[in-house]
């Protein structure tokens, strides 16, 4: 169930401002992180059983979710890590890159519940946009050390069916070249 909108991020963004004046973060926040985390996980969701978005605009749709869901599982467990172990010199620079990100998460989730309210008509640039956001939010999630790690992206992925995948792009692309080959 995605967060509601306007008062969920007027707070949140509130509650930043407020943990960087005074340099400490609060648990409240972490809460926070967290259902802001299922909405995406929701998103993710709902984007794999969509049967009436096109294939290209649900698979965008599902990436940036997921992006976004695992850049704030990171942000999440180093906040929760500094409030845990009360790391006081942690705190402004956790804070600091905490708001490198949030933007960016927050202009995504506006245009995935956008998206949504289109569905099936999802505007080609629309899906454009949120791809250069989704690059935006990794550039800035990596400055931020909460771009997840290979093996993380990788977490609940079937091998074998990504492995088909590549052997049938493979098959499709040796044909088009052996077809473009024929013709000349």
């Amino acid at each position: 169930m995605p967060v509601d909108e306007p008062t969920f991020f007027d707070d949140f963004f509130d509650d930043l401002e407020e943990m960087e004046e005074r340099g400490t973060i609060t648990s409240d926040f972490v809460v926070k992180l967290d259902k802001l985390g299922s909405s995406f996980e929701d998103f993710e969701s709902y984007w794999i059983k969509e049967g009436d978005a096109p294939i290209q605009a649900a698979f965008v749709m599902y990436l940036a979710s997921r992006n976004c869901r695992m850049v704030l599982e990171k942000i999440r467990a180093r906040l929760k890590h500094v409030v845990s172990s009360n790391n006081k010199q942690d705190n402004p620079n956790a804070i600091i890159d905490t708001i490198k990100v949030a933007p960016l998460i927050f202009e995504i989730y506006i245009k995935l519940v956008r998206a949504r309210k289109q569905t099936p008509d999802i505007d080609f640039l629309n899906q454009k946009e949120i791809l250069a956001l989704v690059r935006s939010l990794r550039e800035a999630a990596k400055s931020a050390n909460a771009l997840p790690s290979v093996d993380e992206e990788l977490k609940g992925i079937d091998r074998s069916i990504v492995q088909q995948e590549i052997v049938d792009l493979d098959a499709r692309i040796n044909m088009m070249t052996m077809y473009e080959y024929d013709e000349r």
